[in-house]
């Protein structure tokens, strides 16, 4: 779809205040020169869905010399216009009362600038089916033509109908009369948008004087996000070419000079400009798509690979129809329980646990019918300590011994909170599409080492080694102990598309660490650890700032130098992790592990070891001993770790602000039995050092002066242990391109897709 619009400088609109669950368009704002007639300004928009969608629909021109906008227009023409067809028109916004207390309730709802009484400026609200309009502003009357803001708001985001298309034509200048768009994005889920600037593509559409070779830079705030110029040009034009096709937009040329973005954000506003390459001006259209769910063809992407996919392989309880008696649908903590009962006593008889919604599974909630189940998967975990809610709701252990494969997974995303999952003497297990939470307290027992309740949201071996388990697209927040533990024996594992996301303090007044925090500050003398640091510079926001980062991942290998580590086979790809403390991703002892496109983003956990080392600083040199020797208060920021000859191979990733990218000796660097083996490959490293300036390099960690590491141990040539060469085929993607891959596929809640894929593992 092509909507013309006339030469403009676009102004980004103030956020809205609605939000959604799912991610989409919500706004659109452009600023220009509003002419009479064929010179109006021309905005477009489509509506795609089953429903009406109901819209504010504002062009403010008086309103505009409160914020000191030169050459205002005096009175402005708004015309809603279908095909040719105009099917509203509004000049004089508040000229009804009644809609004047419609529309300022609107704005206001939306979060919109107030216009004044009685002003010309123009505004709608309209309830439209889905199609393609163009919004025309004009001056009105005998005013003179003037600069105008045409602003549209999706008054109901969420409903059965969206915005998929916004875009604009305009002759792009230099310097500030360059091409902007503003456009936000609302919800919490993960969403798609493709970003086009076609110059040269109009030429085939009659339009003269197009600007030859367009440049397009998406922006947040002041920071570039994404940049591109000239589309074939990138690591992504397959996919940039796929989702133009999925989304309906013309095709461009092979070997345009065009720009196209496909970039993925939960939400927010941005800005995209559009500039010519070397200062080049002319007509450009720049377009925004909403492509929420990958092309099938993109599917791919998420095939099972890595050691999974050795010896038998893994698929899990297989493709089954929702009808079937193996198929078991899950509501409450009971039903859970008796699926997995079922699972474990006849061979087949639940191949496939669907978790219907969140379920809270802490020992004190299951209830006894739960805990009285003749063989109940259920066990109580350790007492939890201190944390108010989970004093309330207990830490359950699950055990999971089906006899024939399982696939237990969400189409929604579903949460399992104040559990943990243990995958003991069995094989073929699937686990997809889940949110595991709540699962951690503050740590006064160990002194902050986290060593005694030993929660991890999944265990893979304890009780019996487990071969041949594959999780996939799960998201993790903070445990108290790790996120994943894989035990001595076990094999034949996959990790793929998960999101470790810590805790979110940062954003939310009643996350779960606040909620620790609040508990504690009632009694600070009570609790020696969190006392001393209160009491020694630390303010509770410092506190929370700090901790909010999850501490341990994964560990493979849960005893030192145990012979039986030899067997651990592990692949981790497409993780994106963020704001982690240590492991990431994982530590090894013996075995193998083969990590790619792995994206850790340790940006605020820098920020916390700053903030920590400043109050540090300000101690006394005792109190610093204190704080460095009797307390664990300090995030050391490593990557991947190798110990004790286990052999790590990292590809095409991306580590930022991390202090250790590469560790090959976490225990004695002057005894060789812990060290192990451990090389990157063509990975790119981020570091803002603390004077302001930045370094990047991207390369192999074997390339003289390169700053990954290992700077722990006597480096030892990399191979793999017990075979040559990795026994299966796998396919990376560029790592620059890496954030928006994980950004649109990784994490629970995020992939939408039909129910039956999660049953799959070939696309």
């Amino acid at each position: 779809m092509i909507h013309w619009m006339l030469p403009v400088r676009l102004l980004l609109a103030s956020l809205l205040a609605t939000s959604a669950a799912a991610s989409q368009l919500v706004n659109l704002s452009a600023r220009a020169v509003a002419y009479p007639e064929a010179d109006a300004i021309f905005a477009g928009f489509t509506i795609s869905g089953t429903a009406p969608k109901k819209l504010l629909l504002r062009a403010a021109g008086p309103a505009l010399g409160s914020f000191g906008v030169p050459n205002a227009l005096t009175a402005v023409q708004l015309r809603l216009v279908k095909d040719g067809v105009v099917l509203a028109e509004n000049s004089g916004w508040d000229a009804s009362a009644a809609d004047g207390v419609a529309l300022a309730t609107a704005a206001r709802s939306v979060g919109a600038f107030a216009l004044a009484a009685g002003s010309r400026d123009a505004a709608l609200i309209v309830s439209l089916p889905p199609g393609a309009y163009s919004l025309v502003v004009s001056p009105a009357g005998t005013a003179a033509p003037g600069v105008a803001l045409v602003e549209l708001y999706d008054l109901e985001p969420g409903a059965a109908s969206r915005l998929t298309n916004l875009s604009t034509r305009a002759k792009v200048g230099t310097g500030a009369d360059i091409l902007i768009a503003g456009f936000n994005v609302r919800g919490t889920e993960a969403n798609r948008l493709l970003l086009r600037a076609a110059g040269p593509a109009l030429a085939g559409f009659g339009v003269a004087g197009i600007l030859a070779d367009p440049r397009l830079d998406l922006f947040q705030g002041a920071a570039v996000v994404a940049s591109n110029d000239q589309w074939q040009a990138s690591a992504t034009s397959a996919l940039n070419a796929s989702v133009g096709e999925a989304v309906g937009a013309f095709a461009l040329a092979p070997g345009s000079r065009d720009a196209v973005l496909v970039f993925d954000r939960a939400s927010g506003g941005y800005t995209a400009q559009v500039s010519g390459a070397g200062g080049g001006t002319g007509v450009a259209l720049l377009e925004v798509y909403e492509a929420r769910a990958p092309a099938v063809r993109e599917w791919s992407a998420f095939n099972l690979t890595g050691f999974a996919t050795v010896g038998p392989g893994t698929t899990g309880g297989g493709v089954i129809a929702e009808t079937d008696p193996a198929y078991a649908k899950v509501t409450t903590p009971l039903e859970l329980a008796n699926a997995l009962i079922a699972a474990a006593r006849t061979a087949g008889a639940v191949r496939v646990i669907e978790i219907m919604n969140d379920l809270d599974l802490g020992a004190l909630e299951v209830g006894t019918a739960v805990r009285g189940l003749p063989s109940t998967p259920f066990r109580v975990a350790a007492a939890p300590k201190l944390h108010p809610r989970l004093l309330a709701t207990g830490v359950s252990v699950i055990d999971i011994v089906p006899r024939a494969g399982l696939t237990i997974f969400s189409a929604t995303g579903a949460t399992l909170r104040h559990a943990s999952l243990n995958i003991k003497g069995t094989s073929n297990i699937i686990v997809r599409n889940l949110k595991f939470d709540e699962l951690w307290e503050w740590d006064e027992a160990t002194k902050g080492d986290y060593d005694v309740n030993d929660w991890d949201f999944i265990t893979l071996g304890n009780g019996g080694a487990v071969s041949n388990v594959w999780i996939d697209h799960c998201t993790f927040t903070k445990s108290y102990d790790g996120i994943a533990d894989v035990k001595a024996g076990s094999k034949n594992i996959t990790f793929s598309w998960c999101r470790y996301v810590g805790d979110d303090g940062a954003t939310n007044p009643r996350s779960f660490v606040r909620q620790q925090i609040a508990a504690l500050e009632a009694n600070p003398a009570a609790y020696p650890f969190y006392g001393f640091l209160r009491s020694n510079g630390f303010s509770a926001e410092d506190i929370v700032a700090i901790q909010q980062g999850h501490d341990k991942t994964h560990l493979l290998g849960s005893t030192a130098l145990d012979a039986a580590n030899a067997t651990l086979a592990v692949t981790f790809h497409h993780q994106w992790f963020a704001n982690c403390w240590d492991r990431c991703v994982p530590r090894l002892r013996a075995g193998n592990v083969h990590n790619y496109n792995i994206y850790v983003d340790d940006t605020a956990v820098l920020a916390a070891r700053r903030l920590r080392d400043a109050r540090a600083a300000a101690l006394s040199p005792a109190l610093q001993n204190t704080l460095n020797n009797t307390y664990s208060f300090n995030p050391p920021i490593n990557g991947s770790i190798s110990t004790e000859g286990g052999a790590v191979l990292l590809e095409k990733s991306v580590y930022v602000d991390c202090l250790s990218p590469l560790r090959n000796n976490q225990t004695d660097i002057t005894n060789p039995a812990y060290t192990g083996k451990i090389k990157a490959l063509d990975t790119l490293y981020v570091f803002h050092n603390a004077n302001g300036t930045t370094t990047t390099v991207r390369g192999d960690s074997t390339d003289n002066g390169n700053p990954l590491g290992p700077f722990q141990a006597p480096v030892v040539t990399f191979s793999w242990n017990g075979f040559a060469a990795l026994p299966y085929t796998y396919a990376t993607d560029d790592p620059t391109n890496l954030l928006p891959l994980l950004q649109s596929g990784a994490g629970a809640g995020v992939v939408d897709w039909p129910k039956a894929n999660w049953l799959k593992t070939t696309y």
